[in-house]
């Protein structure tokens, strides 16, 4: 047989879909239809017609690692021309992004980045909105490809780049199949919500017609005049693009199809009426294996391990688990580029087209399947991997303890870009799994604390008896003290200040407990006592903790200068509280927690108020507002203004005054 011409269509039976697209005024286009019927190259063509494409691609491999897509996207902006477009980002964005991407600011995240202050959740996804649309640029195109495989956090980017889209500046169109998208409940929602405020427009692609087929096949044969031919693959193919593609390089591969200089021909041409003798692949998984068999075992043999990697692939993650040489896999690799069944993606492999991976994939036996996904979790680790992704190759190979442990650190990998819900998932996954008891206690601690930031008390509560019944199995003082200390700060939250005094005094008495915990026990003690009243124990409590205290422990010494300050203000020690709050605003900024920092500052603007400069209190209380509008909490604004309104008017400002007094209100 010949050579299989590489057969670029152009685009066919889709003027109607292009020109909603063009004419659109929605910010978002959604293209909706099965595989195989062009929405990815119709959204990459649209935007190559205008400044380029943006692409943020969800891949099924991906899906449980939050803003993966987002962070691969704004990657590949920072190696090509959008480089200076992201240049120009403020910093105050530039620096929430980082917290995913570091490159995008390195000298704003440390190379041991504390865990990202949840209530900055909203904040930090807006600057990822920013990003992507600084690296659109004007009249650019953002494309979330495959929607449907995106996971909840770049679904939510995909929010706030919508509303940013809205103002005109750049378009945004994505792609998702509709049963998948169903499936995916946060976009399901996503979509319902930017609909309802009329931001969304979806187009439906349907299968080409058997005229679209006729001119497809005249403009890839170069004029053949071939009505009967088109006809019968219309008829086999039900028009879709990629089945109709697959089997004409099918045919070409194994020379029922040749391509000259007179065009297309067939054996059937002089005789037939119908093309019924034409042998047609049932369906794309057969066209497609068809043509990979024909390129022989060792292209098979890499492909099938391919598949089961994933979406992507790099060569080094099929070592040792495709039995080819160096020479042999090269070779495989260069006749599967060759046959458009693979292509070239920064540094990867992707298949091109999720059909051709799941047609390889159904053809492999539960055997070879989980001695190839232990050999992909090995390999994976070895060069440090996504932890995700590695726990799924485990749990595939019939290996869930090994999986569990990967679960955790991909738990802690979603905490810290705030994805707690993913979080939580990954560690409910964990235990699922089979962890130890001393395990499964840590996970169950980790839970509670993400529990805590949504304050879900009867949530924390679940998971610390849940931890406090696997202790029973231990005997492990540190981990029994590290519960305890979890329980009294949810004895505090509900108002139980008496038991977190038995439960406190309980710990500080035991010789047992870990010097390292004392400081907390401390601090919990001395926040009860003060809401009891009972300032001396507090204060002495508070200076005993922060002689214990790590000096690297910055956020607790900021809670514990934090009480300290309360208590000074409860005395009428003002010039005390001013110094005790200075020690705390310095810990917070240290410790990265932004919404520490900003209360700290309203603090000091008040004080600077209560001791008589009510033009210095409303500089700093102006500058804390502000921060606490980039932080979207609301509770601090309104404690802020309420101060504002008070100072303003110390100061002779009425009118001033009276607008934070409606700004405090209208929240």
């Amino acid at each position: 047989s010949g050579p299989t011409p590489r057969l670029s269509p152009p685009m066919v039976g889709r003027e109607e879909a292009w020109d909603t697209l063009i004419q659109s005024s929605a910010a978002l286009c959604l293209i909706v239809s099965e595989p195989g019927l062009g929405k990815t190259r119709l959204a990459l063509d649209f935007a190559r017609s205008r400044s380029g494409p943006l692409l943020i691609q969800g891949l099924e491999a991906w899906s449980g690692t939050p803003l993966s897509p987002v962070a691969d996207a704004l990657r590949r902006a920072l190696s090509g021309p959008a480089r200076a477009r992201l240049a120009t980002l403020d910093a105050v964005w530039r620096r929430e992004a980082a917290w995913l991407v570091p490159e995008l600011d390195p000298g704003q995240v440390s190379a041991t980045p504390v865990m990202a202050a949840p209530e900055g959740r909203d904040r930090f996804l807006e600057g990822l909105a920013q990003a992507l649309a600084a690296a659109a640029g004007p009249g650019g195109t953002v494309i979330f490809d495959d929607l449907h495989w995106c996971d909840a956090s770049t679904v939510e980017v995909a929010v706030h780049l919508t509303r940013l889209a809205a103002a005109g500046a750049f378009r945004i169109v994505g792609t998702a199949r509709p049963g998948e998208l169903e499936a995916n409940p946060v976009a399901a929602r996503m979509l319902a919500s930017l609909g309802r405020e009329g931001a969304v427009q979806r187009l439906a692609l349907e299968a080409l017609s058997g005229l679209n087929v006729l001119a497809l096949v005249r403009a890839l044969s170069g004029g053949m005049q071939a009505q009967r031919f088109a006809q019968r693959l219309h008829e086999a193919t039900g028009g879709n693009p990629l089945y109709l593609l697959e089997t004409l390089r099918s045919l070409f591969s194994v020379g029922l199809l040749t391509a000259s200089e007179q065009g297309w021909s067939t054996p059937y041409d002089e005789a037939t009426s119908d093309y019924l003798e034409l042998p047609i692949p049932a369906s794309v998984s057969e066209a497609v294996l068809r043509r990979i068999d024909g390129l022989g075992g060792a292209v098979r043999r890499l492909l099938d391990l391919a598949s089961l990697a994933g979406d992507s692939f790099q060569l080094a993650w099929l070592a040792g688990g495709h039995a080819l040489s160096e020479w042999e896999q090269a070779l495989a690799l260069e006749r599967a580029l060759s046959a458009h069944l693979i292509e070239p993606l920064e540094g990867h492999y992707c298949f091109s087209h999720d059909l051709v991976r799941r047609a390889l994939d159904q053809g492999i036996g539960p055997e070879r399947r989980a001695l190839s996904h232990r050999t992909l979790a090995a390999n994976l680790a070895r060069q440090g991997g996504a932890p995700e992704r590695i726990a799924q190759h485990h749990e595939r190979a019939g290996q869930p303890a090994r999986a569990a442990h990967y679960r955790i650190s991909a738990a802690q990998a979603a905490a810290r870009v705030f994805a707690h819900q993913e979080a939580l998932d990954q560690y409910a996954r964990a235990l699922a799994g089979g962890l130890s008891h001393r395990d499964g206690v840590q996970v169950h601690l980790a839970r509670a604390g993400l529990l805590a930031t949504a304050s879900d008390s009867p949530a924390v509560a679940a998971e610390l008896e849940q931890a406090a019944e696997l202790l029973m199995q231990l005997d492990d003082a540190d981990l029994e003290a590290q519960v305890e200390v979890a329980q009294a700060g949810l004895h505090n939250t509900l108002g139980q200040y008496s038991q977190t005094l038995i439960l406190t005094e309980h710990l500080l008495a035991d010789p047992a407990m870990p010097d390292h915990l004392g400081a907390s026990v401390k601090y919990e003690q001395s926040s009860a006592l003060l809401r009891l009243g009972r300032l001396d124990e507090a204060e002495a409590c508070l200076h005993a903790a922060l002689a214990q205290v790590s000096g690297e422990a910055h956020d607790l010494i900021g809670k514990l200068q934090s009480l300290l300050q309360a208590c000074a203000m409860q005395r009428g020690l003002l010039p005390q509280a001013q110094t005790h709050n200075a020690a705390a605003l310095q810990a917070f900024r240290a410790a990265g927690s932004r919404v520490g920092a900003v209360k700290a500052l309203g603090g000091s603007g008040l004080l600077m108020g209560l001791l008589g400069d009510a033009l210095g209190a409303v500089t700093v209380l102006t500058e804390a507002l502000n921060e606490a509008k980039e932080l979207r909490d609301v509770g601090v604004q309104r404690t802020l203004l309420l101060n504002l309104f008070k100072f303003l008017l110390e100061a002779g400002n009425l009118d001033l005054a009276v607008v934070r007094l409606e700004e405090g209100l209208a929240l």
